[in-house]
């Protein structure tokens, strides 16, 4: 996941979350926090949770990757070998 990528994707997530509370402003207050706390908060954490794992993985692709090519004095036979397997 390069750089540019995750920028967007939390502008995506920044947006809704913005989106979602602008929606709020109609409603009764008391009634509002209820929503926000119970629906909207617990939805813009996934998203970001899921940011979170993508970059994880992210990071363990390449430390694999790496691994792999000092394991084998850089050669990629063996770096085909854990993608395939």
């Amino acid at each position: 996941m390069d750089t540019r990528l995750a920028k967007n994707i939390v502008k995506l997530i920044r947006g809704e979350q913005q989106r979602r509370a602008s929606l709020l402003e109609d409603m009764h207050p008391e009634a509002a926090d209820d929503h926000w706390l119970f629906t909207d908060l617990p939805f813009v954490a996934e998203l970001c949770l899921m940011l979170l794992v993508a970059m994880r993985h992210q990071v363990e692709r390449e430390l694999i990757s790496l691994a792999a090519r000092a394991a084998d004095n850089g050669k990629k036979s063996l770096l085909s070998n854990i993608r395939r397997g």
